[in-house]
């Protein structure tokens, strides 16, 4: 029997009457229609990966090279991958596809296993080409006596370029920042105290600058889990201080002040940054919520287990607000607001290994923070 030549799957394909013929009876059970309904690319692919049945999302994504019916096609071949293309015996037989994402989980799935690996796409499209960026699932299954995969792709390419733009912004905000912070310094040495009112202002905002980014740096690696917990000994009244003097550069419109009570707190373990930041965010959201010059309390006291943070503010919440608290992109504030509670909400359950909630008393909103003497630091 002659092989085809290939530098990894084999190159073989299944004739094409024998593929419209299964294709046919695939076509005729309910699971193919179902899939017809979802938005994620999902085909079935053969023993010689090729394509027995397509759903109208990755049709969509062949047809934006040409390819207006993939039956038959491998995965590659269908979505345009320049590689797939210029190897004589196409998808997954080059030296390239050795590293593709999508042929290691394919060739995983027929080894009965499922496959997950992102597959980065290299396509040929009329006149210039184009970088798709997939998150592959495959799952093996039998049907009439026969190894199938289900081969599905998400296209994940804008998630990784806005990963991208922000840790560029952020580098480059970071940068200047915390040149800010150094020139300020340095005009503050020359010029003495002739202008010292002015040099000490403009360092306090350029330090309050850096730390604000350093934060939204560290929201974001808390939402994509890669966050390393690192556990200090420490006292909870002096980091309800440092929370106070984070809280003096924020213009919530309004004077507001806020009054703290740590008399009966011991020291615990925990990660005082993420703490910070959990308690700036409830902080903050109080003296928005408090009246022309009313008041916030910002409190903890020692418990049994642990310590217990409050965040008093006068007010009430309506019925959807009580359901909808803690929820992401919620907010009673306008559009692009509500993401403070839900991330606060997830540092604390996720890695601090606390537990936040909300009362109301008496006219007024109450936060609690609840957390263990010494965080585990393998959390």
């Amino acid at each position: 029997m002659h092989t085809l030549a290939t530098d990894y799957l084999p190159a073989e394909r299944t004739d094409m009457d024998a593929l419209v013929r299964a294709a046919e009876r695939l076509g005729t059970s309910l699971v193919p229609k179902l899939f017809d309904a979802m938005p994620l690319g999902i085909i079935i692919i053969n023993e010689t990966r090729q394509a027995v049945y397509c759903n109208g999302a990755f049709r969509g994504l062949a047809e934006e090279v040409g390819n207006a019916d993939p039956v038959g096609m491998r995965p590659g071949e269908a979505l345009g991958c320049v590689h797939a293309l210029d190897g004589v015996n196409g998808c997954g037989t080059t030296v390239f596809c050795r590293h593709c994402g999508a042929a290691r989980a394919i060739l995983e799935s027929f080894r009965g296993t499922t496959g997950f690996h992102e597959c980065l796409l290299q396509r040929s499209r009329e006149g210039f080409s184009d970088a798709l960026v997939l998150q592959v699932f495959t799952v093996p299954f039998e049907f009439e006596g026969r190894q199938y995969s289900l081969f599905s792709g998400m296209d994940v390419g804008h998630e990784k370029r806005a990963l991208e733009m922000e840790r560029l912004v952020f580098h480059k905000l970071l940068n200047s920042a915390s040149g800010l912070v150094m020139l300020s310094n340095l005009l503050e040495d020359e010029v003495g105290e002739p202008l010292s009112e002015y040099t000490s202002h403009m360092r306090s905002a350029s330090k309050a600058l850096v730390g604000q980014i350093r934060n939204y740096q560290i929201w974001g690696a808390v939402e994509q889990g890669r966050i390393k917990v690192i556990p200090e000994s420490m006292s909870p009244a002096r980091l309800v201080g440092q929370v106070v003097g984070d809280c003096d550069n924020i213009d919530v419109g309004h004077e507001c002040r806020v009054l703290t009570d740590c008399s009966h707190a011991g020291e615990i373990s925990t990660d005082p940054d993420l703490v910070r930041l959990v308690l700036g965010v409830l902080l903050e959201n109080a003296m928005e919520a408090s009246a022309q010059g009313g008041s916030v309390s910002l409190a903890c006291e020692t418990l049994d287990q642990g310590v217990l943070f409050s965040v008093t503010n006068e007010g009430f919440f309506t019925s959807v607000q009580r359901a909808r608290m803690f929820k992401r992109a919620f907010s009673t504030k306008g559009e692009g607001r509500g993401f403070g509670l839900y991330r606060a909400s997830l540092v604390v359950n996720r890695y601090l290994n606390g537990r936040i909630w909300f009362e109301e008393q008496d006219g007024r909103v109450v936060f609690y923070v609840q957390l263990p003497a010494k965080l585990d630091a393998s959390i």
